[in-house]
């Protein structure tokens, strides 16, 4: 039986250092519509402010298609994205330019992106965290992070839970049909590894009434919050708070999504 998956379509990746978008830019937006990046992102802003960062210079690492970036532009914060993903960068440049905002864009890596200037915060969210599938890709990501911070400055990211992946995604089965476009969603999990598998099979429409088949495969780590500290730690970077996604409260067992806010000391 084919069904929606749970969480929607926002659990599917943003940036993956296993993947090379091809398909997915395409239809991400079509399929994530019932995300509100303007709530997410407005959740981000207010843990700025509450940080004193009402203005300034802000990453987005892994932007995506630039939905979270337009509304820290809109919020007036100058915005820098970052996304190893080409289609995806299309995509959201096509968006900011529809509505005024000239952003600067740039296709790097996580794991050893460089900025010319530092930068007062750094967002990532959606899931890149749980894309570097190992530590040392974690910690080689956290490293360039407080290499690109101020001192005192932010690093909000999020991660999908154990749970999430486990429990709610585990080894079943989604998808969705439209008339745009169709998806089927294979997912597994391998306990010992604490790795969710996604094979991912979309199906989009193109001008002349036919389908375009593609397939593509991610990767997801289940991360620990205490290695994600010590990790955070050997790079200069303390853990403030860890808490459910969108609240100010502690994460409960069956949390989906959990946030992480760490300062550059």
């Amino acid at each position: 039986m084919i069904k929606p998956i749970p969480d929607t379509w926002r659990a599917l990746p943003r940036m993956a250092a296993q993947v090379s978008y091809t398909f997915l830019p395409e239809v991400y937006d079509l399929f994530s519509e019932d995300m509100d990046s303007i709530a997410w992102a407005d959740d981000l802003i207010s843990r700025l402010r509450e940080a004193g960062i009402s203005r300034g210079r802000v990453l987005d690492l892994g932007c995506g298609t630039g939905r979270i970036s337009l509304q820290l532009a809109r919020a007036g914060y100058d915005v820098v994205g970052i996304d190893r993903s080409e289609e995806m960068l299309r995509v959201a440049q096509e968006r900011l330019w529809r509505e005024g905002h000239r952003l600067p864009l740039s296709r790097q890596d996580m794991r050893s992106f460089s900025l010319h200037k530092s930068v007062d915060a750094v967002i990532c969210a959606c899931d890149g965290v749980n894309y570097l599938t190992d530590l040392a890709m974690v910690e080689s990501c956290f490293a360039r992070v407080a290499r690109a911070l101020r001192p005192g400055g932010l690093f909000l990211f999020d991660i999908s839970s154990r749970y999430k992946l486990e429990k709610r995604l585990g080894n079943d089965f989604f998808g969705e049909v439209r008339e745009e476009a169709a998806y089927l969603w294979q997912s597994s999990f391998d306990k010992a590894r604490r790795l969710a598998r996604m094979d991912l099979t979309l199906f989009i429409r193109g001008q002349d009434g036919r389908y375009d088949r593609g397939d593509e495969v991610h990767l997801q780590r289940a991360h620990e919050v205490e290695e994600l500290r010590a990790c955070l730690a050997g790079c200069g970077l303390g853990l403030l708070a860890v808490q459910e996604a969108f609240t100010r409260k502690a994460p409960r067992p069956d949390a989906l999504r959990i946030q992480f806010t760490a300062v550059r000391q």
